[in-house]
């Protein structure tokens, strides 16, 4: 039988026994990078108030639980 190793990165905790991660590729610092520069981008950009975002348009929303977009 052949053993696969693989990089993975926590992504919750529940308990010690109970926890969900993400495969961690090639690519992760690319996304990194990605995330910081997607941050800096909306900590200075303002968005309007009326703003109502159209069918197929690419938008950003800011997650509730970690404040993180």
């Amino acid at each position: 039988m052949a053993v696969e190793k693989l990089s993975l990165m926590p992504t919750e905790v529940l308990t010690p026994s109970t926890f969900y991660a993400q495969i961690i590729g090639d690519g992760v610092k690319q996304l990194e990078t990605l995330m910081a520069d997607f941050a800096r981008y909306h900590a200075n950009a303002t968005a309007p108030a009326d703003f109502t975002p159209r069918k197929g348009e690419l938008v950003s929303a800011k997650f509730s639980e970690d404040q993180q977009w």
